[in-house]
């Protein structure tokens, strides 16, 4: 049985997953067993493009992050030896599709994914959509699972992470986020 999910969190200057550089990163650690967050991995990172690329996209304008303090962060190449050695287990997202693209964009293997936390709590919240049920945004999943528990989104990867955590094992407890079979 696996004892221990992990959460990865990206921001990044595009809401296109194919074009887009990590401005931060964050993996939180979720015990299945009881409910515990860690976060050992939560990181500003310097991209590899030119500032103009990322000074003024949507992350920099909601997070609160000053701009010098990605000129001062690390690159992504620096951290990843850290990050790759971190999400050696199974591993997940709120919408993995994006998250996952990200990061294979920037070289980064997913050895063991566990099902998408959106497409997960689609079924369940059954918001209506044009011709199905809508993709929950993060809020509207916190409120249905967390009813009375106010969710304060910092837009930030790390805050993101643990949140996203929380109902991963919401889920979990509940039977909806299974493990996948490997090979």
């Amino acid at each position: 049985m696996t004892k221990s999910l992990l959460i990865v969190d990206v921001e990044t200057d595009s809401n296109h997953p194919h074009h887009a550089h990590i401005l931060e990163i964050a993996v939180a650690r979720l015990n299945l067993g009881t409910g515990t967050v860690e976060l050992p991995v939560d990181t500003l990172v310097r991209p590899d493009c030119p500032e103009d690329n990322w000074h003024g996209c949507w992350f920099m304008d909601n997070s609160g992050v000053p701009a010098k303090l990605i000129r001062q962060a690390p690159t992504f190449d620096s951290i990843r030896p850290r990050l790759e050695s971190e999400i050696q287990g199974p591993i997940t997202a709120y919408n993995t599709e994006f998250d996952f693209t990200v990061l294979g964009r920037h070289g980064v293997d997913i050895p063991k994914p566990w099902p998408c936390l959106m497409l997960t709590c689609t079924p369940i919240l059954r918001l209506p959509g044009r011709s199905d049920y809508k993709w929950p945004k993060f809020s509207e999943a916190w409120h249905h699972f967390f009813p009375h528990e106010r969710l304060t989104e910092s837009h930030r990867a790390g805050p993101d992470a643990v949140n996203e955590a929380k109902l991963a094992f919401e889920l979990y407890k509940g039977g909806y986020l299974k493990a996948p079979r490997y090979g």
